[in-house]
């Protein structure tokens, strides 16, 4: 038996098994990325058999089967994006049971619990063969009538290349302060004479009463956000585009992007649309339609449309550097002549490193694209269009 230490933070999930067993809780974590992994802790309760309270190979054998399916469950719902997701439920007691083939076992141990009698504990690390799972999906997708459909893609890249350090102006808090002073002195005199001599008693009273009252006044704090400055990277989108349009191929679409339809069928200069899209957010009303219109001369039936953010490069210990890309966006349907948006994705994020700045992004670029390509693919079969 093979042991490894699973040095992981667990979530607790909970889980109902057979009557052999009982409600315990399952613990698990998952990492997304080229190499996928997801772990989880269960426990289940065996019976004894043949006058021994050890258990059996059987019992083992549940026990693995049940941690590998408490940690597919981790990596479901941690790695797959909501349009796969939806494709995902649309199968998954076909997929669950034959979840041998899209995993395989890294570590497995299992151990008697030291607190409950005839109740084993298991630990396990899986790898999810993320191929197979991509392909599973493809399958499905892109095709209409035994062809691929035309898709014409449009993604405009963002990077924040400096930031301010913000700043902070506290304000003096105003005072209002009121007071009143009011005072009253009493002087009397007494004479007494026994007829030879006279003497005279002074006596002298003073009350003093004040009285104050106000208010205080905070002033609030002005906090000043840094500021960031964003440029369009041609060779950025470059990369982005060799990776999307790889991505969409192999998921049996047959996408174009728009610089090819902007040539051939007139519409705004790609270079302006990105500019455009990049410095504010959404493509202005005139550009959109000059687009739409290039589309639809050029015969595309989907268009997809978004934007790329890329972060500020960071030292990283691991690689050097590491940057985290986003991608967010709309899927228009022009099948009908009439532009209309069926669906919008994302974020799809990426987190990538490299040994300097410009390899880190260029790794993270090239891999959300490729995630884009599936996300899409994914999103466009859950609403019916394979």
């Amino acid at each position: 038996m093979q042991h490894i230490s699973l040095s992981r933070l667990y979530i607790v999930i909970s889980a109902a098994f057979i009557s052999m067993c009982y409600v315990n809780t399952a613990a698990s974590d998952a990492t997304c990325g080229s190499i996928t992994e997801a772990s989880a802790e269960v426990s289940m309760k065996y019976t004894p058999k043949f006058l021994s309270t050890k258990p059996q190979d059987e019992d083992i054998a549940e026990l693995q089967q049940m941690a590998i399916k408490a940690a597919w469950e981790e990596y479901v719902s941690g790695c797959m994006n909501p349009g796969r997701l939806q494709q995902y439920l649309a199968k998954k007691d076909m997929i669950v049971m034959d979840l041998a083939k899209y995993v395989s076992v890294v570590g497995f141990e299992h151990n008697p619990n030291k607190s409950k009698k005839n109740v084993l504990d298991g630990r396990i690390v899986i790898r999810v063969k993320t191929n197979l799972v991509d392909a599973l999906f493809a399958q499905q997708a892109g095709t209409v009538g035994g062809r691929g459909i035309r898709m014409m893609w449009l993604f405009t890249t963002s990077q924040a290349t400096y930031q301010q350090n913000s700043t902070l102006q506290a304000f003096a808090p105003s005072v209002d302060d009121r007071s009143s002073t009011k005072s009253l002195n009493t002087l009397d005199n007494t004479y007494q004479s026994d007829g030879t001599n006279t003497v005279e008693s002074t006596l002298t009273e003073s009350m003093t009463q004040s009285k104050s009252s106000g208010s205080v006044t905070t002033g609030g704090n002005v906090s000043t956000l840094g500021t960031t400055q964003i440029s369009v990277n041609d060779k950025i989108n470059a990369v982005f585009g060799v990776s999307i349009k790889q991505g969409l191929t192999q998921n049996n679409f047959r996408p174009t992007q728009y610089d090819y339809v902007a040539a051939r069928c007139g519409g705004v200069n790609p270079r302006d649309i990105e500019k455009d899209i990049a410095m504010n957010g959404v493509m202005s009303m005139e550009n959109l339609i000059s687009v739409e219109t290039a589309a639809l001369d050029c015969r595309m039936e989907l268009m997809a449309i978004g934007t790329i953010d890329i972060g500020i490069p960071k030292p990283s210990t691991v690689s050097g550097y590491s940057v985290a890309v986003s991608v967010t966006g709309e899927i228009i349907d022009l099948r009908d002549g009439i532009p209309f948006t069926i669906a919008a994705f994302g974020p799809v994020q990426q987190n990538d490193g490299g040994s300097d700045e410009a390899t880190a992004i260029r790794n993270a670029i090239a891999n959300v694209g490729t995630k884009t390509a599936i996300e899409l693919a994914n999103v466009l079969d859950a609403n019916g269009i394979r």
